[in-house]
């Protein structure tokens, strides 16, 4: 399966696991409920899944790698402790708290969520001595004769394994759910469109897919590419173009470790350079671009023409990235308004001010236990930044209003503003994805180029509400 299969699957899993009945009780009981294996070559994103999952269904994830534990940090240090058995007392060792359960219970108390993932990374670097721990907590969720907290879900990662924990036999193999992962490129676009990865890096593996990823480790000539190291450079180059600094195949070198594919990538880079000075891809989505534009572009090569559709499939997935941002921000502050409405005018209630200052500091602590539960993504970072950002300006604005009145009026009317700013928005992402088709079928027709820019299009899941039939061109 690709990294997309088994993110569905880890996140089934916890759904059921996660499930209980009228009574609170899991539906699964938790002694039944396998651990998840994923297992799968390096850098193809089987960390970062347990964290998408863990932020879209708002529960708790702590992330270790059992690697760099030693045994007793692992089981907890022994101590002598008396008890009576039978009428005689008798001295037993027992154990400290273990230092990966001891993580749990801490971002428990932080974050004030019960329920998580416990991702368990690099498993399969277990030192020897460690092997036999982890057998054991992977089938009884035991370390130290102290048990994971019910409600955790384990998921382990690791890369094809050889020896130490990779050696599971039968009956271990038989307690596990185990997901074997394979790289796959189209997989990985439904990640990195969001993302808004780098131009020339999503162009060069249109033209260059069997670069995606690859592993050479035989002797001391190691070449290795990853899906991880794509986004990596991705960011760097971005910075780099910031900064006005050469991105030169030095650079290329630190995140991408094969000779051929960096020079093939960067004779890519250099078709990207060239073709951002000779076209806009703001200007095409904007509707500015000119019959010279547009001369240029259909005497382009072929290599010229896979850049510029991805210069334009990047504006548009930015747009498209934006807009649901922004819409996630109106729902979230149209709440906080909303709910600060019904309770005004009432005798004895706070006024709308007052129920906004409270919704606000709510919300700060809704942010701060999704960052202590290690489950606040980019997106919710922003969605909440932005959050905050506007009520603080309603509650300056609220002061300033002072009567009752004013502050539902107000309150009312940045509703309506919400409202209509996020319908502007997404209708300048549909009128941008208009006019990039349009752009293409006038210069290079309804060819092999407009095919192409449709699947890379659908390969972005933000996309869907923009691309319907009422939102293209009549023509296509």
């Amino acid at each position: 399966m690709n990294i997309g299969e088994a993110k569905e699957e880890l996140r089934r899993t916890a759904e059921i696991y996660l499930d209980t009945n009228e009574y609170g009780e899991y539906t699964i009981p938790y002694e039944r409920q396998r651990p998840v294996l994923i297992v799968g070559a390096p850098g193809i994103g089987k960390t970062a899944v347990a964290g998408q999952i863990a932020a879209e269904m708002d529960i708790a994830l702590v992330s270790c790698s059992p690697a760099h534990y030693t045994k007793q940090g692992a089981l907890g240090l022994p101590y002598m402790a008396k008890r009576e058995y039978g009428g005689k007392a008798w001295q037993i060792s027992q154990y400290t708290m273990s230092e990966i359960l001891l993580a749990v219970y801490e971002t428990m108390e932080e974050s004030g969520r019960r329920r998580g993932i416990l991702f368990l990374d690099e498993i399969h670097r277990v030192p020897e001595a460690m092997v036999p721990v982890m057998h054991s907590f992977l089938q009884n969720k035991r370390l130290g004769g102290k048990s994971l907290p019910e409600g955790w879900v384990i998921a382990a990662a690791g890369n094809p394994m050889g020896d130490g924990i990779g050696q599971l036999d039968i009956t271990m193999l038989d307690q596990l759910k185990f997901l074997e992962v394979e790289a796959d490129l189209g997989a990985w676009k439904a990640y990195a469109y969001p993302q808004a990865v780098h131009a020339a890096v999503t162009a060069f593996l249109a033209l260059c897919p069997e670069s995606f990823y690859s592993l050479h480790a035989a002797g001391e000539d190691r070449e290795y590419v990853t899906a991880r190291g794509w986004e990596d450079l991705s960011g760097a180059l971005r910075m780099y173009e910031k900064k006005g600094f050469q991105a030169d195949e030095k650079l290329i070198g630190q995140y991408v470790g094969c000779k051929k594919t960096r020079r093939r990538f960067r004779e890519c880079y250099e078709v990207f350079l060239k073709c951002r000075e000779r076209f806009s891809a703001a200007d095409i989505l904007g509707g500015n671009w000119s019959s010279t534009l547009a001369g240029r572009a259909a005497e382009a090569e072929p290599e010229e023409r896979t850049v510029l559709s991805h210069m334009l499939l990047e504006g548009l997935n930015r747009l498209f990235s934006e807009t649901a941002g922004r819409e996630a921000v109106r729902r979230r502050v149209g709440r906080l308004l909303g709910n600060a409405l019904p309770r005004s005018g009432e005798e004895g209630q706070l006024p709308p001010y007052g129920h906004l200052y409270i919704f606000q500091e709510q919300l700060k602590e809704e942010r701060r236990r999704r960052q202590a539960a290690n489950s606040l993504s980019p997106s919710l970072k922003a969605e909440y930044t932005e959050a905050e950002r506007l009520t603080a300006a309603y509650l300056e604005a609220a002061r300033r209003e002072g009567d009752i009145h004013g502050q539902i009026m107000l309150f009312k009317r940045e509703m309506e503003n919400l409202e209509r700013e996020s319908g502007k928005q997404a209708e300048r992402a549909v009128a941008a994805l208009k006019e990039g088709m349009s752009f293409m079928e006038e210069v290079w027709g309804r060819g092999h180029e407009l095919d192409t820019f449709r699947k890379e299009l659908a390969a972005n899941p933000f996309s869907s509400r923009f691309s319907s039939p009422a939102a293209l061109p009549m023509s296509l």
